[in-house]
């Protein structure tokens, strides 16, 4: 028997909550990895090229360093990026880790291919991976987010029969 058994409580409490954080930090990396590489896939597909094998992964390289450069530096799997701190700021952080990560992803890619790509390819990279990437984030982030900034409505929850049910009574009165 532990001579405190209240800090072992307490200790195993903090192991699951690291064990928490690391889950959502795992499953937003994950998603975000999924989201680059179906870009990847869906720009080679468009260019006739096979969407599964391994160039699929060497075109996606360049985007996922700069996504997990840009997601570690800008707070994208910190408090704000895992939903912590609302969804407003989740979907802030996704978008600010987008807006330097992809084009950071670019200048990456144009090194290792060895000459600048055309200004279509920029535009439909930069809107495809913000469709992708920041929607992903969204809709994670309305699953898992603790919005702390939601007020407590108990007054204002209701069921669509409630309105119904007060406009019989209302009518009924006449």
């Amino acid at each position: 028997m532990a001579p405190y058994p209240a800090l072992a409580e307490l200790g195993t409490v903090v192991v699951v909550l690291l064990l928490y954080g690391f889950f959502h930090v795992a499953l937003l990396s994950g998603g975000d990895v999924l989201a680059i590489l179906l870009f990847s896939a869906i720009g080679r597909f468009s260019h006739g090229f096979s969407a599964f094998d391994a160039e699929t992964l060497r075109t996606a390289d360049p985007f996922i360093a700069g996504w997990f450069l840009s997601a570690y530096f800008l707070g994208a799997y910190g408090d704000d990026g895992r939903g912590l701190n609302g969804k407003t700021n989740a979907i802030t952080a996704a978008v600010k880790s987008w807006a330097v990560g992809v084009p950071l992803g670019i200048c990456i890619r144009a090194a290792s291919i060895g000459h600048i790509p055309p200004t279509r390819f920029i535009a439909v990279t930069m809107g495809s991976t913000a469709l992708l990437l920041i929607g992903w984030r969204a809709l994670i982030s309305n699953i898992l987010a603790d919005d702390k900034s939601k007020k407590n409505d108990v007054y204002k929850r209701g069921s669509p029969f409630e309105l119904f049910e007060l406009l019989t009574s209302l009518v009924r009165r006449w």
